[in-house]
């Protein structure tokens, strides 16, 4: 049994980090994997038994399906993953639509402090990166 499938949905991304992948084809939004693909990939990851589906990018929550691959995913007995830099998810209500889809979020949080962040990520993204860190859905 796989214990867990990264499916990378996109190369999209408002962040511009030093080190990033997606910088290679240029964070082009027109290499988003299709809903179609997504579906038959985490169909597949699910049928082999596999129990935690991770979607990357880019930056995932610029993927338009990316909570609809979720819940389709907790459907489907698994747990979804979002593995993201946090600038969208501290918006209540990405926030909110996640926990109601039962996602697990891991927020990379790229520097230290403001000055480090902006240097490393080319985005003045520190404090809104912390805003959804410390951001608490309602019950």
């Amino acid at each position: 049994m796989v214990n867990g499938i990264w499916l990378t949905v996109n190369r999209k991304c408002n962040y511009r980090c030093l080190w990033c992948y997606a910088e290679g084809t240029k964070y082009d939004a027109t290499s988003d994997m299709t809903w179609e693909r997504a579906v038959r990939l985490i169909t597949i990851g699910l049928g082999i038994g596999t129990k935690n589906l991770i979607l990357l990018g880019g930056e995932p929550t610029l993927w338009p399906h990316l909570l609809k691959a979720c819940r389709y995913i907790v459907d489907g007995d698994a747990s979804a993953t979002i593995v993201t830099n946090g600038w969208k998810y501290a918006d209540m209500k990405l926030a909110t639509e996640a926990k109601d889809a039962g996602v697990n979020v891991s927020i990379s949080l790229k520097a230290g402090n403001s000055s480090q962040y902006k240097k490393l990520t080319k985005v003045d993204g520190f404090n809104k990166t912390l805003q959804a860190v410390n951001y608490e859905t309602p019950p």
